[in-house]
C-alpha cells in the first residue's frame, strides 16, 4: 500500500535533539494504520554524530546520508525519495504532536474528490522551552474529539486565502507530493528563505487548506537555526525577490500577492536590529523588493530603513557552510 504520509526529517549537527523528534514521529505514525506513514531522515553531511543517532532508529526510519549542501537541498532528497502522497518536512528540532496525523488524515479524506485533494495543509504550532516541557507535551494524548472540534478553512488556493494566517511553518505544512516535486521543491540555493521559496512555486496549485485549530507541532523556542544567519536569509529572499521580478514563479494572475507577500516578510525581516546584516546583500534586498513596498504603501519604512542600516554597524558573516534544520 502507498503511504498517505512521508515524513522528511533534514538533519545537520542536531546529535542531541533530533532523537526526541524522530520518537515524535514514530508515535504519530503509530496513530494510523501500518503502512499509512513512511519516515525518511537525510543526513546533510553532519559532523558530529547525528548520523549515528540517526541509524540506531532503523529500520523504521530510512536514513540517507549526503554531503553538505544545505536544508532546502536535504529537503528535496528526501522528496525525491518519498512514496507516499503528501510530504511533511518535519524540522530536527520540533516535534509532530498527539493526533496530529489522524487529524489530518481525516481532513484529506473529507476534502478529496475523485479530480482533485488539497495541495497545501498549513497549520500552527505551540512552543516549549526544553524537554521537560516537551515531555509533557507528548506524553498529553490528543482529545477523542480533535476531528470533530477541529477548526479550518478551505480555499482554492493559498494566494486566493490572500495568506492570510500563514505562518509558512515547514512542522505543520502538509503538501502534495506531486505538487512539490513540480514547482522545484525548496529551491537549488544553499542559502535561507527555501520554504519562501516553495511557498511561492506552489501557492497557485489547487487547494489550499488552513487549519487553525488544534496545533499540529511543538516549535522549539529559543533554540539558533538557520535563521540566525542573517547574511544566508537576506540572500534567500533576494533569490525569492529576484524570480518572482523576473516571473520565474509564472501563474501571473497571482503575482500581485505573491509580491505583497514577499515585501510584507522582507520588511518584517529587515526592520529587525540586524537591519538584514552586512549592507550589501541588505541594500541589494531592499532595492530588488523597493517596487513592492511603494505599491503596499509603505513610505515610512521606505524612508527610514536605509538611514537605520547606514548607521547599524554590520555584523560579521556567518561561515559558507549550510545547515539543515
Amino acid at each position: 500500500m502507498k503511504p498517505l504520509f512521508s515524513i522528511i526529517i533534514p538533519v545537520y549537527n542536531r546529535r542531541h535533539m533530533v532523537a526526541a523528534t524522530i520518537r515524535s514521529a514514530l508515535a504519530a505514525a503509530s496513530e494510523l494504520p501500518p503502512g499509512t506513514c513512511e519516515i525518511i531522515a537525510i543526513d546533510d553531511g553532519s559532523t558530529d554524530d547525528s548520523i549515528e543517532t540517526l541509524r540506531s532508529f532503523e529500520p523504521a526510519v530510512r536514513v540517507i546520508q549526503q554531503a553538505n549542501q544545505g536544508c532546502g537541498a536535504a529537503k528535496n532528497t528526501g522528496a525525491r525519495a518519498a512514496t507516499g502522497n503528501y510530504i511533511l518536512t518535519l524540522d530536527s528540532d520540533d516535534a509532530l504532536l498527539p493526533g496530529a496525523l489522524p487529524l489530518v488524515a481525516s481532513l484529506i479524506a473529507r476534502t478529496t474528490t475523485p479530480t482533485t485533494s488539497p495541495a497545501l495543509i498549513a497549520g500552527r504550532g505551540i512552543t516549549f522551552a526544553d524537554d521537560a516541557e516537551l515531555s509533557t507535551l507528548l506524553g498529553t494524548p490528543a482529545p477523542q474529539s480533535a476531528a470533530a472540534g477541529m477548526q479550518c478553512e478551505q480555499f482554492n488556493c493559498l494566494w486566493a486565502s490572500n495568506a492570510q494566517g500563514f505562518a509558512s511553518i515547514p512542522s505543520a505544512t502538509f503538501i502534495r507530493t506531486d505538487a512539490y516535486l513540480a514547482c522545484d521543491g525548496s529551491g537549488p540555493h544553499r542559502n535561507n528563505a527555501t520554504d519562501q521559496h516553495l511557498w511561492m512555486g506552489i501557492g497557485h496549485v489547487a487547494s489550499y487548506v488552513r487549519i487553525d485549530e488544534p496545533p499540529l507541532c511543538a516549535l522549539r523556542r529559543g533554540h539558533e537555526s538557520m535563521v540566525s544567519s542573517q547574511e544566508r536569509t537576506t540572500l534567500g529572499w533576494l533569490y525569492v525577490a529576484q524570480r518572482e521580478a523576473a516571473g520565474n514563479y509564472g501563474a501571473p494572475r497571482w503575482a500581485p500577492q505573491r509580491r505583497r507577500y514577499i515585501a510584507r516578510c522582507v520588511r518584517l525581516f529587515l526592520s529587525q536590529p540586524h537591519r538584514g546584516g552586512p549592507r550589501g546583500p541588505a541594500f541589494r534586498l531592499f532595492l530588488a523588493v523597493l517596487p513592492w513596498l511603494s505599491s503596499s504603501r509603505k513610505f515610512g519604512f521606505i524612508l527610514r530603513w536605509p538611514l537605520q542600516r547606514l548607521f547599524t554597524p554590520s555584523v560579521p558573516a556567518k561561515p559558507a557552510q549550510a545547515s539543515a534544520s
